[in-house]
């Protein structure tokens, strides 16, 4: 008996592991779709002027939960500066879905740069999307989210 026991437990462990074959290149984890995305855009005055150190701020928060209830989690995001030309662009976030993701934009360097403006915090729901890459199996795929933000003096 225990060796039926032991033959019919390897077996198991086995498949368990044949069934999530790309778990290991980050393509696939058993249980919850993951997607990658990355947020681009541009940021100006009401004038259209570009606007240069421009605290850009990726809020990731994603919905699930090991007990089936919906949950929000925070889970590492990412912060950038906008450029010279009010350009900006995260590194590859890779989240459970894009769901409740924020982006918050803020003014942090005062009266340099063109004067104070007012923080703009937007859903993730509002900018452009675009398939970057097909997914499979539990990965969803890559996408580049776009947005232009205008933001207003204080």
């Amino acid at each position: 008996i225990f060796s039926v026991r032991t033959l019919l437990s390897g077996v198991l462990a086995m498949l368990g592991f044949s069934g999530c074959e790309k778990a290991w290149n980050g393509e696939c984890e058993y249980g919850m779709p993951m997607v990658d995305y990355r947020v681009i855009g541009e940021v100006t005055d009401e004038a259209g002027k570009p606007l240069s150190g421009i605290r850009v701020i990726v809020q990731d928060k994603s919905l699930y939960g090991k007990d089936g209830n919906y949950h929000t989690y925070n889970h590492e995001g990412d912060t950038v500066y906008t450029d010279a030309k009010g350009a900006f662009q995260s590194a590859k976030i890779q989240s459970g879905g894009i769901y409740k993701q924020r982006v918050v934009f803020d003014d942090v360097d005062g009266e340099a740069n063109g004067g104070e403006f007012r923080s703009v915090d937007m859903s993730i729901k509002d900018l452009d999307s675009k398939q970057i890459k097909k997914g499979g199996d539990w990965y969803e795929g890559e996408y580049e989210l776009s947005t232009k933000v205008q933001m207003k003096k204080k």
